[in-house]
């Protein structure tokens, strides 16, 4: 950013306190959790189709007190994390709900998420692997490309094989990913739900719904937004179903497999 403008920030984080106050925000409804390209991104657009709901997507500032507040104690990242959304959730106009889609390796951050926000609903966005790999193969993530993030972000320690085969470390990531959620459903936290994005476009805007207690409105015109594709929103949406006769990354396929259980 200091290349895109000619004014330097000057503020600390203490601004965000002080602007938190200030402010008149709608509480967090819910957090949408994703193993990425499984339909999240669709969602959020399917939410953000109605005026008074208030959608933020994998804000960047989210991500930085998550994964960057070393120096600060779990209280105080705490904190800093509900004073942002405070912010991030202020009442515009007629806005009644607020909706944060997280980065996909955020699921790590679960237990941390949970315990400070335990009677908010989490969603979770699960797909087959082949789909999500081929979709990444079109254009990849910045956590599907080894060494980009830190391990601690996908846990997954970066090998040679990896920057020889970007497909593979994808697989170790989305393997990872599905075995966290496995975890995290093994709970049996009535607030966890899982949605896997074979099920339809449209049912997964109803299982939202059900999640949060049918607080939504207007679900027509967020039906409606599932016939496009979510990257090129002027685009209808079809795709091939995956063929699992040549997938390689067997040990991925089975932890997704496992995830069926929980549906």
């Amino acid at each position: 950013m200091a290349n895109r403008s000619k004014f330097l920030p000057t503020s600390d984080l203490g601004l965000i306190k002080t602007i938190s106050q200030q402010v008149e925000n709608i509480p967090i409804n819910a957090f949408i959790f994703h193993v990425s390209r499984c339909g999240s991104t669709l969602l959020s657009q399917c939410l953000s189709a109605v005026s008074t709901n208030i959608v933020v997507a994998e804000a960047p500032i989210l991500d930085e007190i998550l994964q960057n507040s070393l120096h600060k104690s779990e209280e105080e990242i705490e904190l800093l994390f509900k004073e942002t959304l405070k912010i991030l959730g202020q009442k515009r106009h007629e806005e009644n709900l607020f909706f944060v889609k997280l980065d996909s390796w955020h699921l790590n951050n679960y237990e941390q998420l949970r315990k400070w926000f335990p009677n908010t609903p989490f969603y979770f966005l699960i797909r087959e692997p082949k789909a999500v790999i081929q979709s990444h193969q079109k254009r990849r993530g910045i956590h599907m490309i080894p060494g980009y993030l830190p391990t601690t972000s996908t846990n997954v320690i970066v090998k040679q094989e990896h920057f020889e085969n970007f497909d593979l470390y994808t697989a170790d990531v989305l393997e990872i990913f599905y075995q966290k959620i496995a975890l995290i459903l093994a709970f049996k936290n009535s607030l966890d739900v899982v949605f896997d994005y074979k099920n339809s476009p449209e049912k997964m805007i109803y299982t939202f719904n059900t999640l949060i207690n049918n607080q939504l409105i207007d679900l027509e015109s967020m039906v409606k937004r599932t016939n496009y594709h979510s990257k090129f929103p002027n685009q209808s949406f079809s795709e091939e179903n995956p063929d699992w006769t040549d997938f390689p990354h067997t040990s991925c396929l089975q932890h997704y497999l496992k995830l069926e259980m929980y549906e």
